[in-house]
């Protein structure tokens, strides 16, 4: 998460419109959202990365 902490503003800026990234944050959160309640523990690392990169970029 930290690196994309620092990623994340820089993509932010140089792009014209940030409607695709705020997008693209949501599915990221809602899914892994989904998928710690539907999935339990099978996927759960893939969960806390995906969660992890969209809390990152939220920031």
């Amino acid at each position: 998460m930290i690196p994309i902490t620092f990623v994340g503003p820089i993509v932010a800026n140089k792009m014209k419109d940030q409607k695709g990234m705020i997008v693209f944050i949501c599915v990221l959160m809602l899914t892994s959202i989904l998928m710690f309640a539907l999935l339990n523990s099978e996927w759960i690392y893939v969960t806390a990365v995906l969660l992890g990169l969209s809390n990152g970029t939220f920031i």
